[in-house]
C-alpha cells in the first residue's frame, strides 16, 4: 500500500504539473486566449473520457498493470506534449494525457482501497488523500514567489 501512495504523491508534483504549462505552451505555439481555450478543453475532454473508460471497464484483474501502462502513456505523452510543434498535436496529446491522469488515479484509488483492511480504510484514505493534494501543492509551489 505503501508504494501505491508514493506513487499517487510523486504522480501530483510532477503530472499534475502538465496544467500549469498551457499558458506557456499556448505562447509557444504563437497562440492566444482560444489556444489555451482549446488546449484546457482537451485536457478536460480526455480526463472525461477516461472516466468513463475506467467505468465501463469496472473492476479488471490486472488493475495494477493497467494503471502502470497508463501512467507510462502520461508520461510518453507528457514528453511529447513538450515538444509538440502545432496546435492539433498538443491538443491531441493533452487529450491522451487526461484520458491517462483519470485512469491513474481512479485505479490507484480503486487499489488502495481494495487492499486496504476494513478497519483501517478510512485512516488509509486519508493519508492518501494527503499525498494526492501534498504532491498538488509542493508540485506547484513554484508559482507561489
Amino acid at each position: 500500500m505503501k508504494p501505491l501512495i508514493l506513487l499517487s504523491f510523486t504522480i501530483t508534483f510532477l503530472g499534475f504539473q502538465i496544467m500549469a504549462f498551457l499558458p506557456p505552451m499556448a505562447r509557444q505555439l504563437q497562440g492566444g486566449s482560444t489556444t489555451m481555450a482549446f488546449l484546457s478543453v482537451s485536457s478536460g475532454v480526455g480526463a472525461v473520457t477516461g472516466a468513463l473508460i475506467v467505468a465501463a471497464i469496472g473492476r479488471s484483474r490486472h488493475q495494477g498493470r493497467n494503471s502502470l501502462l497508463a501512467l507510462m502513456t502520461l508520461g510518453l505523452t507528457t514528453v511529447g506534449y513538450a515538444f509538440a510543434p502545432s496546435v492539433p498535436v498538443a491538443c491531441g496529446l493533452l487529450f491522451i494525457a487526461g484520458i491517462s491522469l483519470m485512469a491513474v488515479f481512479n485505479m490507484n484509488t480503486s487499489l488502495v482501497q481494495m487492499l486496504a483492511p476494513d478497519d483501517m480504510r478510512g485512516r488509509v484514505m486519508s493519508v492518501y488523500n494527503l499525498s494526492v493534494r501534498g504532491g498538488q501543492a509542493i508540485g506547484s509551489t513554484d508559482r507561489l514567489g
